[in-house]
């Protein structure tokens, strides 16, 4: 019928998720209420985020802008 249905649920790595992007072979995700952007490693088999991500400390951030 064409619906989207989602195919799995993931730990965001951190709290209030406000965006997300992905970048090359990583989802990177902006979480505003922890103040953290963490970014996974997608499987190249599945384009599904792997356990354990990067995370770094920012300010409250809003939003993700690649660049380059």
């Amino acid at each position: 019928d064409g619906a989207l249905a989602p195919v799995a649920a993931f730990d965001c790595g951190g709290a209030t998720p406000r965006h997300h992007v992905i970048v090359d072979d990583r989802l990177h995700v902006a979480n505003q209420g922890s103040g953290t952007v963490a970014s996974f490693r997608l499987d190249p088999a599945t384009g599904l985020p792997t356990a354990g991500p990067a995370v770094i400390a920012v300010p409250s951030p809003t939003y993700l802008l690649p660049v380059g």
